[in-house]
């Protein structure tokens, strides 16, 4: 639990600047750039955030249920 609450709180900590700032939001087809959006920064950082949780769990699970 505690692998996991680091990771994602390095994760807010390290990319604050963009949650306050924005991050650049490109079109789909000609992948110019057409603003910056709070909202997608904080969309990805919270999908980096369950990454982490996911990438740390199967650490803490595992060998528990091998020993």
């Amino acid at each position: 639990m505690a692998v996991s609450a680091a990771g994602v709180l390095n994760v807010f900590m390290m990319r604050w600047n963009e949650v306050s700032q924005g991050i650049e939001v490109c079109d789909a087809r000609t992948h110019a750039v057409v603003g910056r959006s709070q909202q997608a920064a904080v969309q990805a950082l919270s999908m980096v955030s369950v990454s982490r949780v996911a990438t740390a769990f199967p650490v803490l699970l595992f060998p528990p249920m091998i020993m």
